[in-house]
């Protein structure tokens, strides 16, 4: 399976799991079909299924799914579980007390499985063995209350911004206590997003950051021991730390798992050359280029060894072969650069028959001649998220990832069209990324900011406006929105101050000035009120509220010819406001 079809079936799986944790099972099930029509044998989707329906009450086709699933990864332990609570339904008490057997010798610490088969024990009369069941159960959950802790201080951890890796776990981090908690109860490991560590590990290594980068891929396995990226990678680290047996280990994982992944084959026949293996370094190679024959590198490789056992009309035509595939990378490069112009006329729109007039296209033509240009996938994201093309785009962005694992942009991009689309948890994840990579960068500091600023956590997000001010001081903006969560978090003193910085910033600015207006207002510190407001409107903002807040302030004064002028100039450009009428009533 290749790497891509992989990524696209976890993303159908994740979204078939929210459909139905949402009750719309109809769609998680035509999510789970379209997975089944890329390839027939993927493990979450057969289990993703029996939990459909078995929550439609279709107690055999449920069965079906997850003998499935146990069939391709015998040792699920979730999966024989729910297995058992079907049997259960049915009355078949041998069978079910078989599956919580098999789900307990695999994971002996998960208090559920326990209880469960105690509640069986005790259907069929054996009530000693109940009890040990339940006295099991009641032992794992008296380490419940340390979970608890652990989340909860690391939720606001979190919410605090310390956020920072903890390689020693030191307890003021977030991770350490995430961490913590999952070591307490390993129910809570699949909250971790296998994805983003694996991601965070491929991003240390192309750092050399191989130490942190093999911490990550930990994370991992603690969490579920079959997730292939993760052996590979695992691979290329080692790769890296010259430890050649512990590469070809884990490269040899991937290939069990996956045995049409190229890549990992070209990996393990470069290990195999370094220890002059060269009938096993041959045969890797030309399993790599079976599976993909355009890769002008593979063919590299095998010349480079063909010369070295003096096969040297082989080590020839390897070369040329390489060289013939490299003759249409200059193409692929034509079409990116013309793609890039198209898209900044904004000739964006998607040309079935590659007419040479799209953007997208043009991206496609240059994928086409070069497969592992990742510039090319990030600019037919940016080209379809212009076409408003979200989910197309969140997969060219996901290639140009894959293609290039600290590729900043395409990480922030990323991370905008999750956030576009709802998916906040993703897209924080895919912002703190782009963070990990490129930490001058005010952009994705911002972001994290407007996401938890919606999610009502104040606190963290004035944190993330502020490291985004730390970096870009001038950037007024983001002034602005710092402004508006000190506002809300009644922060009104430091409010002032962030509008004066605002101001000097940009002396155009108005909204500043009509923020101090509406505190001194609000503070009855009229004199300052008036100034503020006059000052909004001298700058050329012509909104009716200024001259209706205006004139309320002026009235306050004593001021009573000058207020009635500022209603009158608010009802002539709002005819309709009640509020201004009923001032000038007042009056």
């Amino acid at each position: 399976m290749k790497k891509q079809q992989e990524n696209s079936l976890y993303e159908l799986n994740k979204k078939a799991e929210i459909y139905l944790g949402q009750g719309k099972l109809e769609e998680a099930i035509a999510a789970c079909n379209q997975a089944l029509e890329i390839v027939q044998d993927f493990p979450p989707i057969h289990k993703t299924l029996g939990n459909i329906f078995q929550g439609m009450g279709e107690i055999d086709k449920a069965k079906e799914w997850y003998i499935k699933a146990i069939n391709q990864q015998p040792e699920w332990a979730e999966v024989h579980a729910n297995l058992g609570s079907l049997y259960a339904q049915e009355k078949q008490w041998q069978l079910a007390i078989k599956s919580y057997q098999e789900a307990i010798s695999i994971k002996p610490n998960l208090p559920g499985f326990y209880r469960n088969l105690g509640k069986i024990w005790q259907q069929i009369g054996k009530i000693e063995l109940a009890r040990d069941c339940q006295e099991q159960a009641l032992s794992l959950e008296t380490q419940a209350p340390r979970v608890s802790e652990c989340l909860k201080v690391g939720k606001n951890s979190l919410e605090n911004g310390e956020i920072e890796s903890a390689i020693q776990l030191t307890p003021r981090s977030a991770n350490a206590h995430f961490q913590e908690a999952i070591k307490f109860n390993p129910s809570l490991q699949q909250k971790k997003s296998l994805y983003e560590l694996n991601k965070t590990a491929e991003i240390y290594l192309a750092q050399g950051k191989l130490e942190e980068a093999i911490l990550a891929c930990n994370q991992v396995l603690e969490i579920v021991s079959y997730f292939p990226p993760i052996y590979k990678t695992l691979g290329n680290i080692f790769q890296g730390m010259g430890e050649i047996d512990k590469a070809k280990e884990w490269y040899l994982k991937a290939i069990n798992k996956q045995p049409e992944w190229a890549e990992v084959h070209a990996n393990l026949g470069s290990l195999y050359a370094k220890k002059k293996q060269w009938q096993l370094a041959i045969k890797s190679y030309q399993k790599a280029i079976g599976i993909k024959p355009n890769v002008p590198g593979f063919y590299r490789n095998l010349g480079k060894i063909w010369q070295q056992i003096g096969k040297i009309e082989l080590a020839r035509d390897c070369q040329e072969q390489a060289l013939s595939l490299e003759a249409e990378y200059p193409q692929a490069s034509e079409y990116l650069k013309q793609g890039k112009n198209l898209l900044e006329n904004g000739e964006i729109e998607e040309a079935i028959q590659l007419t040479p007039r799209s953007a997208i296209a043009h991206f496609q033509e240059a994928i086409k001649f070069n497969p592992y240009l990742a510039n090319a996938y990030q600019k037919l994201g940016d080209a379809l998220v212009e076409k408003k093309d979200l989910h197309q785009a969140i997969k060219s962005y996901q290639q140009a990832i894959e293609l290039k694992p600290d590729l900043f942009i395409a990480h922030h991009k990323l991370g905008k069209v999750f956030q576009e689309i709802g998916e906040l948890d993703t897209a924080i994840i895919e912002f703190k990324l782009a963070i990990e990579i490129k930490q001058n960068s005010p952009l994705p500091y911002k972001k994290l900011g407007e996401i938890l600023e919606n999610k009502k956590k104040l606190d963290p997000a004035r944190h993330y406006y502020q490291k985004a001010i730390e970096i870009q001081p001038y950037a007024w903006n983001i002034h602005r929105k710092l402004n508006q969560i000190l506002l809300k978090q009644g922060k009104l003193k430091e409010a002032i101050t962030a509008c004066k910085v605002a101001i000097k910033l940009n002396q155009k600015l108005s909204w500043p000035y009509q923020v101090m207006g509406e505190i001194y207002q609000q503070n009855q510190e009229w004199d300052e009120a008036a100034l503020a407001y006059s000052s909004a409107l001298k700058l050329g903002t012509n909104q009716y509220t200024l001259h209706k807040n205006l004139g309320d302030v002026l009235q306050k004064k004593g001021l009573i010819e000058e207020a009635i002028a500022s209603y009158k100039k608010a009802i002539k450009i709002n005819p309709n406001s009640c509020w201004c009428y009923g001032a000038l009533g007042d009056v």
